[in-house]
């Protein structure tokens, strides 16, 4: 049996042919579609159920309504979603008969396209459809229940809550120089039951950030165990043969000069890896991460390509001088920066586990930039684009064992800079002088 809607719905009816054809054409790719909620007083609630008719007195859609924007004002919106399609157009005059389809077409005309309904003639019309299409019963029922569920009307606590986290947001938003309204676009829960806030329409602000994962990476290497902290954004580790140190450079000088935000140094080869995260968005079928809209990014190429070079000098001096120091100077990519693509998850970072993603060494993506250019296609860092890329754990395995990062015999050149960079910051350029093992770490505060 089909449910019953416990509360009024809107009927919108839309008879411009061009925007007819474009939500036809764009509603299979992108699942929704947005119309202006032209109507001051139309006041609809965050979630309600809307039937849509491409002509006048004609039903050819039904779908979810979600109310963005300014109450009652002519910047709010409705967005469309979990469209169910009728297989043909129903007309009114057979859903309700004569005299109530008449009224609603004469209010249609009154109010600008885009009127209430009240539940008792909605219902009339769903249970027409469900005669009609017996197959969209279920469909049907699904938007039902979700509107009811989400029907706040009778819940003044639940309601103040929800206005107060949508005003919190926006007033955060706006202050972050971003466009509320295409922000608030992407409302969208994981479900609709009765303890759901406005805040749960928005889940991936509840994903790990990179700010949250850094951190996290700083207190963990596999397989070695915390031997000292030796600031408080530097760690050492060690497996009893060879000792890691890790030093955060997120939102710091080390980042504005290397453009990374971990930094790893191997006593043992003394040798540094370089690390640029950069998380990977959930899309509909994987996750991947689009330079074009991060705003970093040509910055953070710019400087590993530099310093790139300039360690690269170091290389070719010393290698050309010194034939015997060939093995040991040995790695297996032409530099030591690496981005490592995070997935957009909550990785239970209590857990001791490196984020999950896959790391790429920086001249193996400039060859994939070069490749997606040359072919026309979009530049993105997905699983299924970079067949070619390292798992973390097998990353810190390579490190461990001396066979990526900075060659010994740059190392020099690697200090130079870091020493630049953090002039008059003795505590923090402390962090990447090889240290023994064995001695005795001083204890002070990088922030003293």
């Amino acid at each position: 049996m089909v449910a019953q809607l416990i509360h009024r719905g809107f009927i919108f009816q839309i008879d411009q042919p061009a925007r007819i054809d474009a939500i036809k054409r764009s509603l299979p790719v992108r699942g929704f579609f947005t119309e202006p909620a032209s109507i001051p007083d139309l006041n609809p609630p965050k979630l309600g159920l809307y039937m849509i008719g491409f002509a006048r007195g004609q039903i050819d859609k039904i779908g979810i309504g979600v109310h963005t924007g300014t109450p009652s004002t002519l910047s709010a919106r409705i967005k469309i979603k979990k469209v169910v399609s009728l297989p043909n157009e129903i007309l009114l005059t057979d859903a309700l008969g004569d005299s109530d389809a008449e009224n609603i077409i004469r209010d249609i005309i009154v109010s600008q396209n885009q009127v209430v309904i009240d539940e008792n003639i909605i219902n009339g019309i769903i249970r027409y459809i469900v005669r009609m299409f017996p197959r969209l019963e279920e469909d049907l029922n699904k938007i039902i229940t979700i509107v009811n569920g989400i029907d706040f009307s009778e819940n003044k606590e639940k309601s103040a809550l929800f206005a107060i986290q949508q005003d919190a947001l926006r007033a955060a938003i706006l202050g972050l120089g971003v466009s509320w309204q295409s922000f608030e676009d992407r409302w969208e829960p994981d479900n609709y039951d009765d303890d759901i806030t406005y805040l749960d329409g928005f889940p991936e602000l509840g994903l790990s950030t990179e700010d949250d994962i850094i951190p996290h990476e700083l207190q963990f290497f596999p397989n070695f165990v915390k031997y000292e902290k030796v600031n408080l954004k530097t760690v050492s580790f060690t497996d009893g043969k060879t000792n890691v140190l890790i030093t955060m450079a997120n939102r710091n000088a080390f980042e504005d000069v290397f453009g990374v935000d971990l930094i790893y140094y191997n006593e043992e080869t003394n040798s540094y890896c370089f690390i640029q995260y950069k998380r990977m968005e959930k899309g509909k079928t994987t996750f991947a991460y689009y330079p074009s809209s991060d705003k970093n990014y040509q910055k953070d190429m710019d400087l590993m390509e530099k310093h790139t070079e300039t360690f690269n000098k170091y290389d070719t001096s010393e290698i050309e001088g010194d034939l015997n120091g060939l093995y040991s100077n040995y790695r297996m990519f032409g530099g030591p920066f690496f981005f490592k693509f995070v997935y957009s998850v909550d990785f239970e970072p209590f857990k001791n586990k490196i984020a999950p993603g896959f790391c790429v060494p920086f001249d193996m993506w400039k060859s994939f930039v070069n490749e997606c250019k040359n072919n026309g296609e979009t530049l993105k860092a997905a699983t299924n684009t970079l067949h070619k890329h390292i798992g973390p754990n097998h990353f810190c395995d390579l490190l461990k064992r001396g066979m990526i990062g900075s060659r010994a015999c740059s190392t020099e050149a690697v200090i130079e800079t870091l020493d630049q960079c953090l002039k008059g910051n003795r505590s923090a350029v402390f962090a990447f002088k090889p240290i023994p093992f064995d001695d005795a770490i001083p204890e002070f505060d990088i922030d003293e």
